[in-house]
């Protein structure tokens, strides 16, 4: 295909496979448009109107979509990897089975989006919008989610290990099954999230406030759990290895690994030392 002008490219009936590399295409409206299959690598998408576009397949490594509008776009196994998509808009898209390696997605707008099985390794989405995001077996080892909100996303599966999530919002997530190994989660907020069988090995939970969270046949092994807020969290079938609870949070707990509740339990300590003290003074 012959190189296109800016005007030719928003005029053209077809784009499908075209190659843009390169093209400086700043608040360009493509809204709606078939693109699939379009290389826009190294191009300048900056602030584009790119609503409802389709870039099924498309190539967009190194691109510049910063503060560029895909709400409801199609991005299923597009290439994005290294692209900066800071400030951009994407709820409600589909970004399955896309690539965002290293991708910069910091302050990014992703509400409700799927990216299911998408890879997202040392990608940048500090302070980025997830709400009700869909990232079942989703690949973010390493990325940098910090002071993130994930309020209620989908994270069954997915490979979090050495994730940053420090300060960030997990209220109601559900991380069924998902690899959080030596993930940061310090300050983080899981109240009500669903981790059961997670693990969580080496994770720094330190000031982590799992309120009400399930952590069913959870892997706490090695896990930081200094200041870690475990009021009415299930502990059942967990695997605490290395990791100590303070008697502290034996109370708040509802269910302890060996199925009793913290109170419980703490109770029935209390009782045997006060029977022991009582029999010793016979």
């Amino acid at each position: 295909m012959a190189i296109l002008n800016r005007q030719e490219i928003e005029d053209a009936a077809s784009l499908i496979d075209a190659n843009l590399a390169y093209a400086r295409l700043r608040q360009v409206d493509l809204r709606h448009r078939n693109l699939a299959g379009v290389n826009l690598s190294h191009a300048d998408l900056r602030e584009a109107l790119l609503v409802g576009a389709d870039l099924t397949g498309a190539t967009l490594r190194f691109a510049r979509l910063d503060g560029a509008d895909l709400t409801g776009a199609i991005l299923r196994e597009t290439i994005l990897f290294k692209a900066d998509l800071s400030g951009a808009i994407l709820m409600q898209a589909c970004l399955d089975g896309a690539d965002l390696r290293e991708a910069v997605l910091e302050l990014a707008i992703l509400s409700q989006a799927s990216l299911q099985c998408a890879d997202l390794r040392n990608a940048v989405l500090k302070q980025a919008s997830l709400v009700r995001v869909d990232l079942t077996h989703a690949l973010l080892t390493l990325a940098n989610l910090a002071l993130a909100d994930l309020g209620q996303a989908s994270l069954r599966e997915a490979d979090l290990g050495g994730v940053n999530l420090a300060g960030a919002e997990l209220m109601g997530a559900d991380l069924q099954g998902a690899s959080l190994r030596g993930a940061d989660l310090r300050g983080s907020h899981l109240q009500g999230a669903r981790l059961v069988d997670a693990s969580l090995s080496w994770a720094n939970l330190r000031g982590a406030d799992l309120t009400g969270a399930d952590m069913t046949g959870v892997n706490l092994d090695a896990a930081i759990l200094a200041d870690t807020i475990l009021v009415d969290a299930v502990l059942a079938g967990a695997l605490l290895g290395e990791t100590t609870l303070t008697e502290e949070q034996r109370r708040q707990v509802k269910v302890l690994p060996g199925g009793l509740g913290g109170v419980l339990l703490w109770s029935k300590v209390v009782r045997h030392w006060q029977d022991k003290s009582r029999s010793d003074h016979v």
